[in-house]
């Protein structure tokens, strides 16, 4: 499941977005889930109690204080493999989007055209992240994991075992291989 959230304070747009981004999902034939926010406060509230989404759509221009920029460098801090795309009207924001690593500058007068786009980089993105595996070879078994569900490895000389999110793995390795 892929999972999207979109930031916007204008509320307006933000249901208008939410619905291309349905649409364009629909035909990409990727099942996703859609949530829409219009504070960061209410996504980051989300995100520390849990909710993940690989995909965020952050307008730059928010309320007076915080910015879309400064907020997605703390939601990175907390979702680190989150894939982001801005969203903006005003171009002079393009160039303070370097300041966060982000996949896609959307800008809202040209939505219709660079929304397909950034959806089409995600999910090339998305897939070839869920793709990368590593594997794990005992003497009675060989397990093939996904870096993605990759937690930590611990080390006790030359004992390994690697935490997932569903089990740990234990297997004997020198630290470089």
């Amino acid at each position: 499941m892929f999972n999207i959230a979109i930031v916007d304070n204008n509320s307006l747009f933000l249901h208008d977005m939410a619905e291309k981004v349905r649409e364009a999902m629909y035909s990409r034939h990727q099942p996703f889930y859609v949530q829409s926010y219009e504070t960061t406060d209410s996504l980051i509230s989300d995100l520390s109690a849990g909710r993940s989404y690989d995909l965020l759509f952050m307008d730059i221009r928010l309320e007076e204080q915080k910015n879309g920029i400064e907020s997605a460098k703390h939601i990175r801090e907390l979702c680190s493999d989150i894939l982001i795309v801005f969203v903006t009207y005003y171009p002079q924001y393009y160039l303070n989007v370097y300041e966060v690593p982000h996949i896609y500058l959307v800008t809202k007068d040209r939505l219709d055209e660079l929304l397909p786009k950034a959806l089409d980089t995600a999910l090339d993105l998305y897939m070839h992240a869920e793709n990368e595996t590593v594997t794990i070879r005992t003497k009675s078994e060989t397990n093939v994991i996904r870096k993605r569900d990759i937690l930590f490895l611990e080390k006790d000389l030359r004992r390994i075992i690697l935490h997932t999110k569903e089990n740990d793995y234990m297997f004997y390795s020198s630290t470089e291989d």
